[in-house]
């Protein structure tokens, strides 16, 4: 193999996104699976909460609220997520969900009353809406909660009782009947509650309610008797000043407070043991800016959603000292205070999958830990090159203690860009197997990675990044690099042209500013910093960075030799994001109107021939890297005078465009007929099963 191809191709391989959005950094926690939000079948602007569901037959649902739904996702084999269902509901910023039963319930602040849905029959992909509950005049609902022990499910400031809290019996968990309220004078309006019912010790047989209510702090109620709700306490804490989510230990001795508006990351931890007077013992912090919104205990950790720092993860084995042991950012890039990127969590599946709704970005399952698979490359490297007839590599699947693969989940996952492909990996005894890729079109730059799960239907992927990050490989008999351009130096690229329009958001090389649209880092993020980017500078707060506006601004590469060349495939990586809009990314007001259009030229530029368009709507618009090759061949001739051109757009009102353009590569091959530098398929050892 060509040695020089192999280090440029280097540029590319170690981040390179196979069909979703970015990769999201972690410790300790790996990514199993991502569904942003475009591949919802409403398409939505936002997320916000989830839930999660498990069937009597054992298969786990992720409930997850969207702006206009809420989605119901089978993440039983959580390499394979399959959205069952979605029940829309009123455009609203907020959707909570909670379940009792064979029932899920979902409240938004728009409009409709109670969703009350059918979950009985879900593992046949059958999930119904039983009705919209609208009792006495329900209509809104900002949170609900449900005590499984008592029956119970509790609304949380709704447009009935002027806001506070709501009892409804669920005796007949189809038809939700409202059965009492709390009074309104001397009690705070509660912005969530968690209710449970103790049997054992002091308050055996009493069922209480932990309200956090915004400005008043969070109020433990006495939620027993229905018709005659009390008042137990009042608590505050230092810098306090919108108290919005708790949750309580195992024990039920500590409870562990988030407050949404003090701008400081602190969880504040209350001793409850006494509810007439709890007090704080101490306070936590994951280090970062970024706000503290929903938190979880489970099985002596604390599972915690802060926004714009996604995930984390704290060992409570002491339960006044909280660590951090663990997390992942589905945010990258920017852990300032605020809204956007994780809104909820939940931890508490039998298998130990988590799931994550991000506000943003959508849903995403992960496992809690380490990976509990290792891959390992038996020829000292994965493939670089491979042939277009068919060919394999072998490799080593290694359980981690405590943990077994199933063989017959290891697959090669490889798309040439024809789509992915899942070819079934031969075992070769032990923990050796063997990788086949089918035959592939000549000249493509095939993306793939490996996976496997455990018997326990965990799945790992290498690299641990895929499918957002997947490795890539020259489909040819023989191959050399023409350019390998990570856009570190300048090599002749031209940014704007007599005749652009645009206002803002021209072309600059630069090293990024992660916003909502615009990547935080370039694509080859482990060797470069810098790419091309529509423009820099705060405007418009976290959602553009001098989008492009008002007309078109125009990039050109270097100019290519390919004069000498039997045949070239070129490739670049791209992100465009025209998802938001300047006034309102929840409201949506303009966006996917505009596109982003590639053009190519054998004659530096006297005329042109399209090569893709990006936009106005569709599954790369909401940004991520994505790579576009293509047979330079076949759409111009091969000449010394081959020119790229970039065009990004904004012609209409109140929108966000965002484009970035990194790693172009181009790679003169031969697709004479030869042999690959990897062991013929027709050559491995049969199958020792």
């Amino acid at each position: 193999m060509n040695r020089s191809y192999l280090r440029a191709l280097c540029l590319i391989l170690l981040v390179a996104p196979a069909a979703s959005a970015e990769e999201f950094p972690a410790q300790d926690v790996t990514l199993l699976a991502h569904l942003p939000l475009n591949a919802f079948p409403t398409n939505p602007s936002s997320g916000n909460d989830c839930w999660g569901y498990v069937s009597p037959g054992g298969r786990e649902y992720a409930l997850t609220g969207l702006r206009d739904a809420v989605a119901v996702v089978d993440i039983t084999d959580a390499a394979t997520p399959v959205i069952v269902a979605s029940i829309s509901h009123q455009n609203s910023n907020w959707c909570d969900i909670r379940t009792y039963g064979s029932h899920a319930y979902a409240v938004n602040e728009t409009g409709g009353g109670l969703d009350v849905i059918d979950l009985s029959q879900v593992d046949a992909g059958i999930v119904t809406l039983v009705q919209r509950v609208t009792d006495s005049g329900l209509s809104t609902c900002h949170n609900i909660s449900v005590d499984e022990e008592s029956g119970f499910l509790y609304l949380a400031a709704s447009n009935i009782n002027q806001g506070r809290l709501v009892a409804m019996d669920l005796s007949d968990p189809a038809d939700p009947v409202i059965a009492g309220s709390s009074p309104i004078a001397g009690f705070g309006v509660p912005h969530d509650a968690q209710i449970v019912t103790y049997d054992s010790g002091p308050y055996a047989g009493r069922e209480l309610a932990y309200c956090s209510s915004g400005t008043d702090g969070f109020e433990i109620l006495d939620v027993t008797d229905k018709s005659a709700m009390f008042l137990v306490s009042v608590n505050s804490y230092p810098n306090h000043i919108f108290t919005h989510q708790a949750w309580l230990d195992d024990t039920r001795q500590y409870l562990y407070v988030n407050d949404e508006v003090d701008s400081v990351n602190e969880t504040v931890i209350f001793d409850v043991s006494d509810i007439t007077a709890p007090f704080v013992v101490n306070t936590y912090t994951s280090g970062v800016d970024a706000t503290d919104h929903n938190v979880f205990f489970h099985a002596g950790r604390i599972y915690e959603a802060e926004y714009r720092a996604g995930m984390r993860i704290f060992d409570a084995s002491d339960r006044e000292n909280p660590v951090q042991i663990a997390w992942i950012d589905t945010f990258p890039g920017d852990d300032s205070a605020g809204s956007g990127g994780v809104w909820g969590v939940y931890p508490f599946f039998p298998s130990g999958k988590v799931i994550i709704s991000d506000k943003n970005r959508g849903l995403f399952v992960v496992w809690p830990d380490s990976p509990p698979l290792d891959f390992s490359f038996t020829r000292r490297r994965a493939p670089g090159r491979i042939s277009p007839d068919g060919d394999g590599f072998p490799l080593r699947i290694e359980a981690r203690p405590g943990h077994v693969v199933d063989p017959s989940s290891a697959v090669l996952v490889y798309d040439s860009g024809q789509g992915p492909v899942e070819a079934p990996m031969v075992s070769q005894g032990g923990d050796d197997y063997f990788a086949f890729f089918g035959s592939v079109p000549c000249g493509s730059l095939v993306q793939y990675h490996v996976r496997a799960s455990t018997v326990d239907g965990i799945p790992v992927r290498s690299p641990l990044s895929a499918p957002c990050g997947s490795r890539v490989a020259v489909a040819a008999y023989a191959s050399d690099v023409a350019l390998a351009d990570d856009l570190e130096q300048d090599q002749g690229w031209v940014a704007g042209v007599p005749g652009d329009t645009a206002v803002a958001g021209v072309w600059t090389r630069v090293e990024p500013i992660g916003t909502d649209a615009q990547p935080e880092t370039d694509h080859t993020t482990q060797v470069g910093e810098t790419c091309f980017v529509t423009g820099q500078g705060p405007v418009f707060g976290n959602l553009g960075d001098n989008d492009v506006d008002t007309g078109a601004t125009t990039l050109l590469s270097p100019l290519l030799d390919l004069s000498g060349a039997e045949r070239a495939t070129i490739a670049y990586w791209r992100w465009y994001h025209n998802s938001f809009s300047q006034i309102d990314a929840d409201e949506g007001n303009g966006p996917n109107e505009d596109v982003l259009r590639v053009w190519i030229s054998d004659d530096d530029g006297a005329s042109w021939t399209f090569v893709e368009g990006i936009g106005p709507s569709g599954p790369e618009t909401a940004g991520g890297w994505f790579l576009h090759a293509f047979d330079a061949g076949s759409l111009i001739d091969l000449t010394s005078q081959v020119r790229l051109r970039f065009v990004a757009s904004d012609f209409f009102a109140a929108s966000i465009v965002e484009v970035a353009i990194d790693d172009l590569l181009v790679v003169e091959v031969s697709c004479e007929s030869g042999f690959s530098e990897l062991d013929n398929p027709r050559r491995v050892p049969a199958t020792t099963d």
